[in-house]
């Protein structure tokens, strides 16, 4: 078994422009962080060519974003300033950072009803929305970083510092017991419904990582490297 291990300066895995979530979904994955404000995965926008010059958000990201907390963050067309703002919406649930040790994170948006995040198949936040839906944006998705355009360019980041196992995207809201079954055996994942995107990062070499939901959704490497895993063993620099 293999993991992908992340600088925290310029490594992320690019998959293009995929993985739009219209209304109920739920992401997730095994993760190590050594520190830093990084992004696990996501599909965001920060577009500045939109409400000039303040911009505005719109995405999904699962990770440590802005010394926030772990955290599922959703937003919609939001900006704080502008013609017609404060508009749209951000919304997280979050806990406590989890540093130097593997954890298993799932956030799973309930539209209408709820944003949740699990912590080694335990529901640790809760926030109740009306809220039903994130529009289509032109980004990519990352595993590793966040991405957003602003009008000098493309940038990448809150790159991840650590490693990275096992995430998925699927476009529904997944139970608890569910995720407990996922957090028990990543296997499970083989036979779950409405599985957008799974990634067991196993390969062990090359630049690709393949999805291996049927969807092909594969991504490009960039600059992360492959970490073999030792069982039983939770220090992420051993041999």
């Amino acid at each position: 078994n293999y993991s992908l291990s992340f600088d925290g300066v310029d490594d992320y895995v690019n998959y293009g422009d995929v993985m739009d979530m219209n209304s109920s979904f739920s992401v997730g994955a095994w993760a190590y962080s050594n520190g830093g404000n990084g992004v696990i995965l996501s599909k965001h926008l920060f577009d500045n060519d939109t409400n000039p010059p303040w911009g505005k958000y719109t995405g999904y990201a699962l990770g440590n974003m802005g010394g926030e907390g772990l955290r599922l963050e959703i937003v919609n067309d939001h900006a704080g300033h502008g013609p017609g703002c404060p508009c749209g919406f951000r919304l997280s649930a979050s806990t406590e950072p989890i540093l130097n040790e593997w954890f298993h994170i799932v956030g799973v948006f309930e539209s209408g009803q709820a944003l949740k995040l699990y912590i080694n198949g335990v529901e640790v936040s809760q926030t109740n929305t009306s809220e039903i839906s994130i529009n289509n944006i032109d980004a990519p998705f990352y595993i590793g970083a966040l991405h957003s355009n602003y009008s000098e360019g493309s940038l990448v980041d809150a790159e991840w510092d650590g490693l990275i196992d096992e995430a998925f995207v699927i476009d529904r809201a997944i139970s608890s017991e569910e995720i407990q079954n996922i957090y028990d055996n990543s296997s499970y994942l083989d036979d779950i419904s409405n599985l957008k995107g799974y990634w067991n990062v196993n390969e062990g070499e090359g630049i690709a990582l393949y999805d291996h939901s049927g969807n092909g959704n594969h991504g490009t490497i960039q600059g992360a490297t492959w970490i073999e895993n030792i069982e039983g063993c939770t220090d992420e620099l051993a041999e």
